[in-house]
């Protein structure tokens, strides 16, 4: 089977290799010259877009791997006037799932499919076997997943290549991986930071605790890179490698998508919205210099540090009890982000199985882990009977009683970071959505007597249906 390929950076090269190896015919290009010089590539490099299609048997299969934005429409363009019925066009990069309707509508036009792929994984997955979650119509969607899933990663779920649902789907459960994503490294950085900052352990002790909270039923990829990271030691310097990596953390676009859609679709992203804003707190130098004690830079407001005990003289937290806080921690990032794809596919008409996204990230996904599993076996408590699959996740009794199990610790470690002055923005934010979601009754009946006492908007009462006003009168002044 042939297959042609647009952008030769880290990740196209390497799903090329991928490709070959499972039999595929690669045909090549890529719009930047210099990408071209690949010496013993496994496909054949040609030098633009129309020898690319002038290599390939009709239907074509033409999968694009590059930057999000204008240069996949600019590649629509090259392609369009050249392409036949039949013919089918991916975009593989991490494009924004907006963008794809008006892609395949257009392409439609000349009888051309389109398919939107989210590729989790990074460089070694694309190599190894990556996670993909496919988007498209059929017919066109349909045959891309024959021809993917041979080289996606497979696990005991099978090939982890997995239908989305219509175009727009496969970028948005992407984008969604992601969200969840950011919310679990910064778990996991924020237990880090607690354990150094408030508890004076050295970066191979959190190592070891690390690896003992996350062993068995916890283990995780995430989990796994972060002990290696914590043990590496700079070879320039001898010091640990974490003390020499600037704390300004970068970002790629997905996650602040997530909040957006989570915005739009109406579902309460806390602890991805945490994990966001942290990183964007990281990266403002400006502002995290006026808030350093001392520093003559604009308006100081300097902490004291001496305005709070040690939080090193705190009681301990058993490991036990803080892997339970972390495990709660997670489950929440999961349930948020599952959430959302939910709520997308229903506004969008996606026909998204949430169990199938789960199986989706159980190889080649940054997300995959033990912890994947008493989702997956959640969701088939639920057959598609019409009620929420998220809410039937939540009830299930096994992931309930783990949510329950870790809240208090998750709320001593909170109250613990709080007092030693340590950010843990992620797992605070967990804790908030936790205690929010369970509360019989929450403060937001004060927001909504507010809201009509000062723009008349109207409230329902607990005792009878209708839209009613409170007894208040006069303009706000």
């Amino acid at each position: 089977m042939q297959i042609g390929l647009i952008g030769l950076g880290v990740m196209g090269r390497n799903l090329a290799l991928n490709m070959a190896e499972r039999g595929l015919e690669v045909v090549a290009t890529d719009p930047w010259p210099q990408a071209l010089r690949w010496a013993g590539a496994p496909a054949s490099i040609v030098p633009d877009v129309a020898t690319l299609l002038e290599h390939l048997r009709t239907p074509r299969t033409i999968v694009l791997l590059v930057k999000a934005g204008r240069p996949v429409d600019a590649l629509i363009d090259a392609l369009l006037p050249r392409m036949a019925p039949g013919d089918l066009v991916v975009d593989a990069g991490n494009s924004d799932y907006r963008d794809a309707g008006r892609r395949a509508e257009r392409l439609s036009s000349r009888s051309v499919g389109f398919a939107d792929v989210g590729v989790s994984g990074g460089a070694e997955g694309a190599r190894r076997g990556p996670a993909m979650m496919i988007g498209g119509a059929p017919p066109g969607a349909t045959r891309l997943l024959s021809l993917l899933s041979p080289i996606a990663a497979r696990s005991a779920h099978g090939s982890c290549a997995r239908a989305s649902g219509g175009p727009g789907a496969g970028h948005f459960v992407k984008m969604v991986h992601n969200g969840i994503e950011y919310a679990l490294m910064q778990s996991i950085a924020d237990l880090y930071q607690w354990l150094r900052e408030a508890r004076a352990l050295a970066p191979t002790a959190i190592a070891d605790l690390l690896e003992q909270l996350h062993g068995g039923e916890r283990d995780s990829y995430l989990a796994r890179i972060s002990v290696e990271v914590l043990r590496s030691t700079d070879p320039d310097t001898g010091a640990p490698m974490i003390d020499v990596i600037d704390d300004g953390a970068g970002q790629k676009g997905t996650g602040g998508w997530c909040v957006e859609a989570g915005l739009a679709h109406g579902v309460a992203l806390p602890t991805i919205m945490a994990a966001v804003a942290m990183r964007q707190a990281s990266a403002d130098a400006r502002i995290r210099r006026c808030l350093v004690p001392g520093e003559p830079v604009g308006l100081v407001l300097g902490a004291d540090p001496t305005r709070a005990p040690d939080a090193r003289d705190s009681a301990p937290i058993a490991a036990s009890a803080l892997g339970d806080a972390l495990a709660a921690a997670s489950m929440t990032a999961f349930a948020q982000g599952l959430n959302l794809i939910e709520a997308a596919a229903i506004a969008h008409g996606w026909t998204t199985s949430i169990g199938d996204v789960l199986r989706g990230w159980t190889g080649g996904s940054i997300l995959q882990g033990k912890l994947l599993e008493p989702l997956i076996a959640a969701t088939s408590t639920n057959p598609g009977d019409g009620a929420p699959v998220v809410s039937a996740l939540l009830s299930e009794p096994t992931l309930r009683s783990a949510i329950v199990a870790g809240e208090p610790a998750l709320a001593r470690l909170c109250a613990d970071a709080a007092i030693a002055g340590v950010a843990v923005p992620a797992l605070a934010a967990s804790l908030g959505w936790i205690q929010a979601v369970r509360a019989p009754r929450l403060s937001t009946a004060l927001v909504q007597a507010q809201r009509d006492r000062f723009g008349a908007h109207g409230f329902r009462r607990t005792d009878r249906d209708g839209v009613f006003h409170g007894p208040w009168a006069g303009d706000p002044t």
